[in-house]
Parts: C-alpha cells; sequence; structure tokens
C-alpha cells in the first residue's frame, strides 16, 4: 500500500470511518475548506492528513520544519526533502502550515494533473529560483539524482548536453516549456508519487 492508500485508507487508532477524531484535531472549519480546495482532497482524506501532519509536528507548534518534514517515512532517503520545503513554504518561515502541507501532498495525488507535477519538478530543479534551469541548476539535480557518483566533468558534460539540446532559445537556459517538451518528447514518465510510510 503507497503512502496516499495508507494516508486515505481505512483508519487507525484515533480514527472514525477512516477519519481523526474531531476532538483530538484543532484545524478550523474555514482551513479544513482551504484545504481542500487547494488539495482536492475529501473530508476523510482532510482528516487523514490532519493526523499526519500533527504527528509530524513533533513540537505540536502548528508548523512543521525540514528535519521534521525528513522524519515522516516518504521523504526520509529523499535527495531533494529540502527543495520540496523551499518549494512549497510559500511565506518563507522556514516551516511548512499545515495549507502549505496540503497543497504539497496534493501534487503526490493521482489526482495531480502531469502538467501539475512537472511543474513541481520544474520548481526543485530550479535551484536558485529564478524561473529557469540553467547549468549550476542541473549539475546540482544531477549531483543529487546520482548520489554524487559522478565526476565533475562528468556532471559538467552531462548539464552542458542537456542544456544543448533541450534549449531552444539558445541562451543557456530551460525555461518551463524546454523542460516540457523534454520529458512529453522522451520516454520519461513524471512520476511523482509518495513511497510507502
Amino acid at each position: 500500500m503507497g503512502f496516499f492508500g495508507s494516508l486515505f485508507g481505512k483508519g487507525g487508532e484515533g480514527d472514525e470511518e477512516g477519519g481523526v477524531n474531531p476532538s483530538q484535531v484543532r484545524v478550523d472549519v474555514e482551513t479544513r475548506e482551504e484545504i481542500k480546495v487547494i488539495s482536492n482532497f475529501s473530508d476523510r482524506e482532510v482528516n487523514r492528513l490532519i493526523k499526519t501532519f500533527r504527528q509530524a509536528d513533533s513540537n505540536s507548534d502548528g508548523l512543521i520544519t525540514a528535519q521534521e518534514l525528513v522524519g515522516l517515512q516518504m521523504f526520509k532517503f529523499s535527495p531533494f526533502a529540502d527543495r520540496i520545503m523551499t518549494v512549497y513554504d510559500k511565506d518563507g518561515s522556514g516551516a511548512l502550515s499545515i495549507t502549505e502541507f496540503a497543497e504539497m501532498l496534493s501534487v503526490f495525488s493521482e489526482r495531480a494533473s502531469k502538467d501539475q507535477k512537472m511543474r513541481f519538478v520544474f520548481q526543485l530543479y530550479d535551484f536558485d529560483g529564478d524561473g529557469r534551469i540553467g547549468a549550476d541548476d542541473l549539475k546540482e539535480t544531477i549531483d543529487r539524482i546520482t548520489g554524487k557518483h559522478l565526476s565533475s566533468e562528468e556532471v559538467f558534460e552531462l548539464a552542458a548536453k542537456v542544456l544543448q539540446e533541450s534549449d531552444s532559445s539558445g541562451d543557456g537556459f530551460l525555461n518551463f516549456d524546454d523542460f516540457s517538451k523534454v520529458v512529453v518528447n522522451s520516454d520519461l514518465d513524471i512520476k511523482v508519487t509518495a513511497p510507502i510510510v
């Protein structure tokens, strides 16, 4: 059973019909509705998401830090856990609120569109946040994906080749359209899912 199967499946301890006992959760109705809108999760799924958030929020301050995020099984071994935090930490606080957490998890849902998943991965690879992927972004991405098992020269050559083959404007950067074409015109399939908890 995958993360969403366990997160949104039949309930466990403290659950009523697969949800969280409302007396155990201090999330107002307005926030629940906001979570449903930004994530397209059902009431039951929102209850399970809140339960997972509360379990991850080890100091009960209503925020999940990078350290707490990495404590979740689905992110424990991700080479991009810090980037996931950066992409979804909309207010720049260094931690995720429950709505930011819900928005983040929604991209891992089967309901998320391929475009949403591609935009998410594009943002992950755009380390400097300038809206485009350059050589330095590609080198960092390659290092993380390969676990730094390639030499600096191999990484440089691979990044240069990607840019040479995919940079439609010749400016030394991939914009989102370039990135999308690489994914669409290749055998790559953007599979943004969460592993088993």
